[in-house]
């Protein structure tokens, strides 16, 4: 035996900007040979009881439940201010730290530049040029600069005016006296004292 199942429904609804009709909708009718089924049971959902929610967090009312939870906000605010504190003395702890660091650095490599004769006028100049080498040991570093650029080493040269003749070279912070003892010396070398 071949029952007909038949639904009635609007196409039109399903239309892409279709706009609902306003006319009533007839009850939708179908028809079978088979027992209707039940939904299954299930529980009533429970109301929220705010009394037995309160008692589980161990408070009598809700007053005392914002008190608490005020107070452990202040707890907290407190504690993170201490924390901050504390972070704040660090870090001006370990930059106090690392410029005592910088500056006995400085200090080294200016005690090595003195050691090593530098001029007082070029001790920055080699301190930037030592700094440059890579090398660890500041005296080493120093020396090679040294090395390589004499001239920051020692007293500066006095300046040498040529007059031409490379046999005549003549100072001048040279006195006349100097001059003639220099000149007696040249005619008579043994009479040098």
């Amino acid at each position: 035996m071949k029952t007909n199942k038949m639904v009635k429904f609007d196409i039109q609804h399903f239309a892409d900007g279709a706009e609902p009709e306003t006319d009533p909708v007839e009850p939708k009718v179908v028809t079978s040979n088979e027992p209707p089924v039940n939904p299954p049971a299930t529980e009533p959902p429970t109301a929220f009881n705010k009394e037995d929610f309160l008692k589980e967090l161990g408070v009598d009312d809700e007053n005392t439940l914002q008190e608490q939870l005020q107070a452990l906000k202040e707890f907290q605010d407190g504690q993170k201010t201490e924390a901050d504190k504390q972070a704040e003395a660090l870090q001006a702890a370990q930059e106090q730290a690392t410029q005592a660091l910088n500056e006995s650095a400085q200090k080294d490599w200016q005690i090595a530049a003195l050691k090593n004769g530098v001029q007082d006028a070029a001790l920055a100049d080699v301190i930037a040029l030592a700094e440059k080498t890579g090398e660890k040991d500041v005296n080493k570093a120093v020396a090679d600069v040294l090395e390589k650029y004499p001239f920051f080493a020692g007293e500066a040269q006095k300046p040498i005016i040529s007059t031409g003749n490379p046999a005549r070279k003549t100072d001048p912070t040279e006195t006349t006296a100097d001059k003639f003892k220099n000149a007696f010396s040249q005619m008579w070398p043994s009479n040098k004292k």
